[in-house]
């Protein structure tokens, strides 16, 4: 249901560029320290010269370009299902809530400074607890991305779908929310490194638009939806005559998209 950054990208983005070719540097030394000359400049040239001609291969047409996995090729939008699944023929016929959640670690271990990981442990209990009961709770899904205007992106921003500003103050005051928050007011002086921020946004229905052209699933489109009889259904309708032309198709049990992942013009 969500699309949060994985830990291999959040360890790549927690240093800078200059802290990996240092890194790389130093493990190039050691291959000339412990290998004979003539084999220690083997692994860099061979790694380059593989990255090198794959990437001639893939701009040529020879080899299928693994950037395009997952890309929907043509216009899409992305539409708030209502309470029974269904979709309307209006973009934006549902009024939509959004709560957006950032965090970021001013410190010099970035994203392993004391507190961050601890931080991140009980909001994603808090996503998760929303995950188990969302007709209840409003939860229509949830992004995130790691960014940052330094040259290390210790920083992370998740984007909450909700249905109504009611469902909000619902999760304000929910257990999970609650015990995230008393262990932040007891924590607060210790891990003054630590940055939390969140803005919060009321949409009603005709006032909010999203359009994709050869996009992936990201933002409003990667979320699904619970429908009656526990199916799972893409938000994702054809656009490309500029209005909504059908519903979003099913999807498994689990959460996979199954053979008809998306919505198609009728």
């Amino acid at each position: 249901m969500n699309e949060l950054s994985s830990p291999p990208q959040s360890i790549r983005d927690n240093f800078s560029l200059s802290t990996w070719l240092l890194l790389g540097a130093t493990i190039q030394s050691l291959l000339f320290l412990l290998l004979p000359t003539r084999f220690s400049l083997a692994p860099a040239v061979l790694i380059l010269t593989y990255r090198t001609a794959d990437a001639l291969l893939m701009a040529s047409g020879l080899r299928k370009n693994p950037y395009l996995g997952g890309v929907i090729h043509g216009k899409f939008t992305a539409q708030i299902p209502d309470r029974q699944g269904g979709f309307s023929k209006e973009t934006s016929n549902e009024g939509i809530c959004i709560f957006m959640v950032g965090a970021r670690a001013n410190h010099p271990l970035g994203m392993f400074a004391p507190g961050f990981k601890e931080l991140g442990d009980f909001f994603r209990g808090m996503v998760q607890q929303l995950e188990k009961n969302p007709e209840e709770s409003g939860f229509l899904g949830a992004s995130s991305w790691a960014g940052s205007d330094r040259t290390s992106s210790n920083e992370t921003t998740t984007v909450i779908y909700f249905r109504s500003l009611s469902h909000i103050h619902a999760f304000a005051h929910s257990p999970a929310h609650r015990a995230g928050l008393a262990w932040w007011n007891a924590r607060i002086a210790a891990i003054p490194h630590v940055a939390i921020m969140h803005e919060v946004y009321q949409n009603p229905s005709a006032g909010w638009e999203n359009i994709y052209i050869n996009y992936h699933l990201t933002g409003l489109a990667a979320t699904t939806y619970r429908a009656p009889g526990e199916k799972w259904v893409s938000p994702v309708v054809g656009a490309r005559r500029g209005g909504v032309r059908s519903g979003a198709g099913g999807t498994g049990e689990d959460g996979g998209y199954g053979d008809g992942p998306y919505a198609h013009e009728e």
